[in-house]
């Protein structure tokens, strides 16, 4: 009797074909530019919310992984360059919406496509399309994401200037940039999180140059774990620190509420975003402030401010966070919570 080929012992174990793919779609009918997307699994260290379910920050590390695998035909030509020290590729801003969750075992679908090229060709718009892929077959909508990214001459530690793409990477790029005024970019936008029902509004900071209240900070002393092939601190983790500062500043108020798996309510990201006003380096410490500036009954909206700190304070971004309290009413639905008292106080009376 023949045996099962190793292939076949796989299928029956389990894994599919499906459940693992790369490759280049077309976008609809309508809008039939070429998307490329990737399919894996979702894994258990991308699931740390209290629930099991996806970390906001792990989408802000997805976008710089998906926009280097798309590339990949022209990745060792990118490697290069960045390898000379006298050029590299900086994300200016980032931004996500989140509208759906999953949890390990899913299978998330990621989209990708280039926007509209700007400054003579040296700043371009990415765009991200996460999905879950049913059993049936059919999607769910996960999340989505915006990047603007600039090609950059290094003209000292930590000081860049715009330069036009290189020959190389325009030609590729061209291959699944979208028409500027394509109507799926802007149906996207059309369709992000409604932030659900926040219900009364509690607070709301009037605006000044350094607007609301400051809840918390934190230090933060970079090293190379933090950098990337340009040599500056990778864009990702400042998302990161994000959770990081709030995380921390509800801890320490109750712990109790981080225990468990969020049967008493945790928070949930409903969008965020970073805009990067200059570089960060391995080596340099970096303040992180968190500020409230609007307070709903079930919801906050936060700010975030990083400075390099040495012998001054240079500010090199700011971030914007809208969370929800909120229970999980099944594996795949939150419904939104009033704020626990002790937070609420707390949050009223800084």
């Amino acid at each position: 009797m023949k045996k099962p080929s190793i292939s076949k012992k796989f299928k029956v174990m389990g894994f599919k074909d499906k459940h693992y793919k790369v490759g280049f779609i077309k976008r609809s009918k309508n809008n039939d530019f070429p998307v490329y997307f990737s399919r894996t699994p979702l894994f258990f260290r991308d699931c740390q919310n209290l629930s099991r379910g996806i970390y906001f920050a792990n989408f802000f590390a997805w976008m710089g992984k998906v926009r280097e695998a798309a590339t990949f035909p022209i990745l060792a030509k990118i490697s290069e360059d960045l390898n000379t020290g006298k050029l590299g590729m900086v994300t200016n801003s980032v931004s996500i919406d989140i509208v759906g969750e999953a949890i390990a075992g899913d299978i998330i679908e990621t989209r990708f496509w280039i926007g509209k090229t700007l400054d003579n060709g040296s700043t371009f718009d990415l765009f991200y399309d996460w999905k879950k892929l049913l059993p049936d077959g059919t999607y769910e909508e996960l999340a989505y994401g915006e990047m603007r990214v600039s090609w950059v001459e290094i003209v000292s530690h930590g000081i860049v200037k715009s330069k036009p793409l290189p020959s190389y990477f325009q030609d590729y790029a061209k291959i699944f940039q979208s028409p500027v005024d394509n109507p799926y970019i802007f149906a996207l936008k059309d369709k992000k999180n409604s932030l659900l029902n926040l219900g009364e509004e509690l607070y709301n900071a009037p605006p000044s140059p350094r607007r609301g209240v400051v809840l918390a900070e934190e230090t933060i002393s970079t090293t190379l774990e933090d950098a990337n092939s340009v040599g500056n601190i990778y864009f990702s983790n400042y998302g990161r620190w994000q959770g990081l500062v709030r995380d921390r500043y509800f801890y320490n108020i109750d712990k109790e509420y981080f225990h468990g798996i969020g049967e008493k309510g945790e928070l949930i990201v409903l969008n965020a975003s970073i805009n990067h006003l200059r570089e960060s380096m391995p080596f340099d410490k970096i303040l992180i402030t968190m500020n409230i500036v609007r307070l709903w009954e079930t919801g906050a909206e936060l700010t975030f401010s990083y400075y390099k700190i040495d012998d001054t304070k240079v500010k090199l971004a700011i971030g914007v966070q809208r969370v929800i309290w909120a229970k999980k009413e099944n594996k795949d639905n939150f419904k939104p919570q009033h704020w626990p008292k002790i937070f609420l106080n707390k949050l009223l009376t800084q």
